[in-house]
């Protein structure tokens, strides 16, 4: 990549244009997302973006700060016991560089899932990638299961380089790639809350098509998270060490930091929680449960090696080093609550209330099946 093409990348990831993502939870219903759709495939803002040349790639940056640069932010959020001591979600968002905006509009989604990914290709374009042409077309074949452009198994191009990152990356480098994987992994945690909730709803509501199109939907973006964790970990590790975790330390974070104080995160356990035992009763003969179980059992792998290979076996996270318990002892625990979460069978009139109301998923080819 052109040195003033990198300058122009870094400072997308790294300087001043934080990234508008929506609150959890406030992805909008599945009235608005047409229309949101149909507004940015006028501005030529689609899936098809992520396979242009780099010179056209660069043009698109253009328009999308333009329309990024036009949502507002809400105020940061007080915490309960002002502290400087613990991590919290704005510390998260501030860190990784994203802001959050108020509302509910699709366009956000949309955006955000189109720039993360956008920054990927550029920084694989850029620095190379050990990430394969199959996992890749993995990563991408989720935003167009968002956009509804193409269905879960299309083709999409790959423009990165399949190699292993030079040993010599730089820790600007890796740190870019640091921020730029996690904001990817943002948006996909979203998606992913958004398609179990739809699942739910249409379970609830009797529509074994559209049932299944949503639980599709979660373990395509499920599959995604797994690509986009190891895309974010795609640099040597004694890097890490040196310049990446050093950086989430006092003074450059609370002490702590942990993406376990992530907002997308804690809302994708909530909706664990309450989804999971809807996935559990559904008929095995006619949705692949399994299937998703299995692309979030990929996620978790990746989070687990990523662990392994960055912190080591016997060292702590950033967050129990106070503990006495070791990063990979904390992690297989967090997984097992995970797994249980979505295996856990209890009676279905349990799962009802407003959140199977609150954020359907729009699946492109459901839109005019009734509920």
């Amino acid at each position: 990549m052109s040195s003033p093409w990198k300058a122009v990348y870094l400072s997308m990831v790294l300087a001043t244009r934080r990234l508008p993502l929506l609150m959890p939870g406030s992805v909008p219903s599945l009235g608005s997302w047409q229309d949101a759709v149909q507004r940015l495939e006028a501005a030529g803002l689609v899936p098809a973006t992520l396979a242009r040349e780099q010179a056209e790639r660069a043009q698109i940056r253009s328009l999308l700060a333009v329309r990024l640069a036009g949502f507002q932010s809400l105020p940061q959020q007080e915490p309960a016991t002002p502290s400087a001591l613990e991590c919290g979600p704005d510390d998260m968002d501030t860190f990784f560089g994203v802001r959050r905006v108020p509302g509910s509009d699709a366009a956000v989604f949309l955006l955000g899932f189109l720039v993360t990914h956008l920054d990927a290709v550029d920084d694989a374009a850029w620095a190379g990638t050990s990430i394969s042409a199959s996992d890749w077309e993995v990563l991408r074949r989720g935003v167009h299961v968002v956009f509804g452009a193409a269905a879960p198994g299309s083709r999409v191009e790959n423009t990165a380089r399949d190699r292993t990152p030079p040993p010599d990356i730089d820790g600007h480098t890796a740190f870019a790639r640091w921020k730029t994987g996690h904001r990817m992994f943002y948006v996909i945690t979203q998606g992913i809350s958004c398609a179990l909730i739809a699942t739910a709803h249409a379970a609830a509501r009797g529509n074994a098509i559209a049932t299944r199109a949503a639980l599709e939907a979660a373990t395509a973006l499920s599959r995604s998270a797994a690509v986009a964790i190891r895309f974010t970990a795609d640099f040597p590790a004694e890097v890490y060490r040196t310049a990446v975790r050093p950086r989430m330390t006092p003074p450059h974070a609370p002490p702590g930091f942990s993406g376990l104080a992530g907002r997308d995160h804690r809302e994708l356990v909530r909706v664990y929680r309450t989804v999971g035992p809807v996935i559990a009763t559904l008929d095995r003969e006619q949705f692949a449960a399994s299937e998703f179980r299995a692309a979030t059992d990929e996620m978790f792998a990746a989070h687990q090696a990523v662990c392994c290979e960055f912190v080591g076996q016997r060292d702590p996270s950033l967050l129990t080093r106070s503990q006495g318990q070791t990063a990979v002892h904390v992690l297989a625990g967090l997984i097992r609550n995970r797994r249980g979460l979505l295996r856990a069978e209890v009676p279905r009139q349990s799962t009802g209330g407003s959140l199977f109301e609150a954020n359907p998923f729009r699946h492109p080819q459901n839109e005019n099946i009734p509920r």
